[in-house]
């Protein structure tokens, strides 16, 4: 069964929000590197078990929100940072993933939950054996500092297409727009 922990930043970490901050997930169980791409494929493939090993094949995600200090559940539709991390883990046990918030990103101070997110070839969460098991997945809890004091702008990046997407909703519409990741 997969099993994922972040060991990058530590839990309680005070990230400077004006450099790169590299997330690290230590992954178990999972053959990284498998990956439809989402805006043509979306949940149309059941999920895959690699021939050898029997793990499945997927890949995982990491998602960044602000927490209001309500002890309330942040709303699933905000986030300041999304990325999918597709490509398979190089190093030698084939199990440590990475992503890079960029700079200047996360535009205000304070406490956020930086979670991973295992998913299918075809971007469904993962089918586990067992219901009475451990998570497959990981949050912490890390403090934003200095921020240009301005508002979070959901910023995701599809590796698919290798460009950045940024969102806005309202309501319940949803605009998305791809920007040229040279700019």
């Amino acid at each position: 069964m997969v099993s994922t922990i972040i060991t990058k930043p530590a839990p309680r970490s005070k990230l400077d929000a004006q450099v790169d901050q590299i997330i690290q997930l230590d992954v178990v169980n999972l053959v990284a590197g498998f990956f439809d791409l989402a805006n043509e494929q979306y949940y149309m493939a059941p999920q895959t078990l690699d021939a050898t090993t029997r793990m499945p094949e997927g890949h995982q995600h990491v998602t960044v929100q602000k927490l209001d200090g309500s002890g309330a559940p942040p709303d699933p539709k905000v986030f300041a940072f999304f990325k999918g991390i597709n490509n398979a883990a190089t190093d030698p046990e084939k199990r440590l993933l990475q992503a890079t918030i960029p700079a200047r990103t996360i535009k205000e101070e304070g406490t956020y939950r930086i979670c991973s997110i295992t998913g299918a070839d075809a971007h469904q969460p993962l089918l586990m054996p067992v219901i009475a098991r451990g998570s497959q997945d990981d949050c912490i809890r890390v403090l934003s500092t200095n921020t240009a004091g301005d508002s979070n702008t959901k910023l995701a990046v599809d590796s698919s297409t290798s460009k950045k997407v940024t969102s806005n909703d309202k309501k319940t519409n949803v605009d998305i727009k791809a920007v040229d990741p040279k700019a």
